[in-house]
């Protein structure tokens, strides 16, 4: 509950005093859904273009395999396969 709203114990201790266990974990849920709420309607966003996903895959596999070929070949004459 902290970690979502930045209540201290203290204040949450407040709010919850003679209160049960559910209550809290109502609560806990309410904050978990709300503060998610932005990433899942980014989520939900994204994933209704198929294409944008696979251009980031391909952009991203296209910067790392210079670099990986070049591991590569490093490693392979270090250890004598080159």
């Amino acid at each position: 509950y902290h970690a979502f709203t930045g209540q201290n114990r203290q204040e949450i201790e407040a709010r919850f005093a003679g209160k049960g266990y559910g209550d809290l974990k109502k609560a806990l849920a309410e904050v978990i859904i709300e503060a998610l709420r932005p990433l899942q309607e980014r989520y939900q966003a994204l994933t209704k273009d198929a294409g944008y996903i696979d251009g980031v895959l391909k952009e991203g596999a296209d910067r790392a395999r210079p670099l990986a070929e070049r591991m590569l070949a490093e490693v392979k004459q270090k250890v004598g396969l080159g």
